[in-house]
């Protein structure tokens, strides 16, 4: 399993994407177990531009950090407050 991004908290910036997830083997749990990741948006365009189309890939900025240290993290690198806390599905044990 991969680890994933929540496709709710993508904050596009002057300076590039960002976006939080969470570690594959703590998906399911509650925030108070870490695993948050703060990923940045990179175009790759893989030597040979057909189209002019571009693939996007994720890169982490920070991995395996606490629910608060994500947010703020998050941000910082927005320059402004985008998340106080993020979300949390219900139901998660």
């Amino acid at each position: 399993m991969s680890d994933s991004i929540y496709a709710h908290t993508v904050t596009e910036t002057p300076s590039g994407a960002f976006a939080i997830g969470r570690v594959s083997g703590k998906r399911l749990k509650g925030p108070e177990c870490g695993g948050y990741c703060v990923f940045a948006k990179a175009h790759d365009f893989g030597g040979k531009v057909i189209r002019k189309q571009s693939t996007t890939q994720w890169d982490y900025v920070e991995r395996d950090i606490s629910h608060d240290e994500a947010c703020e993290l998050i941000n910082r690198k927005a320059g402004k407050v985008v998340f106080e806390s993020i979300p949390v599905r219900k139901g998660a044990s």
